[in-house]
């Protein structure tokens, strides 16, 4: 009898040894996985601020110097890679983010050389009220246009859009668009605005689809990069700036153009 209850007691305790060490494994392996995560994280964290830095790093050269210079750097421990690229020119031009009522969106229009702008929306219930600026005989002059998909009554003055129709202005799926005519003069810009709708795409392009729209301004890409053993964890940042070689493309506030905007446009 002694015997089998030692056997069973070393029985019991091996037992009670392998459900402590599973336990214990387990925890340990939880334990360096939740540190390895709060140091990845952490430099997730520091690789993103680096790429802010860099942000300003370029904003700082661009407007002192005119041009970006010096496209990587060092901050902190992350390497930093900055690099630039203009937006726009191209036949057709897609405004990077949705519209919502009341918002509105610049497009630079200087040196277009055709008399013809085409604009184009993707949702049918959508009204757009454009200002067309420009210059001639030495004076500087505005256009107001109204667009709309249905020809609604809310729209003084407004121009039903043509039947939707695949891939105008390079956007995706059917389109509203109309053909405006621009009066004689140096094209400066057109201010947009949308009404009626949420989250409305808009997109221009040249009357003909082939002449080339102005450039938009330049987007500036900064992306950082932070090694921690053998892991590597990227952040990246991306800022626009209405500037074109080296010039800024000046557009008024836009509150000096609501009254013009808001004057016998809409009625509700």
């Amino acid at each position: 009898m002694t015997n089998n209850k030692c056997g069973q007691i070393a029985i019991i305790t091996l037992f009670a040894i392998s459900v402590f060490v599973i336990i214990g494994g387990s925890v340990i392996t939880q334990v360096i996985f939740e540190q390895r995560k709060a140091t990845l994280e952490q430099k997730s964290k520091e690789a993103y601020f680096a790429a802010e830095s860099g942000i300003e790093n370029a904003l700082e050269s661009i407007l002192k110097d005119g041009t970006l210079s010096g496209e990587d750097l060092t901050i902190g421990e992350a390497s930093v890679s900055l690099s630039q690229n203009s937006v726009g020119l191209a036949p057709n031009f897609t405004v990077p983010t949705e519209l919502f009522p009341g918002e509105h969106f610049y497009l630079n229009l200087d040196g277009y050389p055709r008399t013809g702008l085409r604009v184009c929306w993707d949702q049918p219930e959508a009204s757009l009220i454009l200002m067309y600026f420009y210059t001639s005989g030495g004076s500087f002059l505005s256009n107001t246009y109204a667009l709309n998909s249905q020809g609604s009554a809310n729209l003084v003055g407004g121009v039903a859009s043509e039947a939707p129709t695949a891939n105008m202005c390079g956007m995706s799926g059917n389109s509203y668009y109309h053909v405006i005519a621009l009066p004689p003069g140096d094209p400066d810009f057109l201010a947009l605005w949308v009404a009626y709708a949420e989250g409305v795409q808009v997109g221009f392009a040249s009357d003909d689809g082939v002449t080339t729209l102005p450039a938009q301004g330049t987007t500036i890409t900064s992306t950082a990069e932070v090694t921690e053993g053998k892991d590597t964890v990227n952040r990246q940042v991306k800022y626009f700036v209405s500037r074109v070689s080296g010039e800024n493309i000046n557009y008024p506030p836009s509150f000096l153009l609501l009254p013009l905007y808001a004057v016998g446009g809409v009625t509700y």
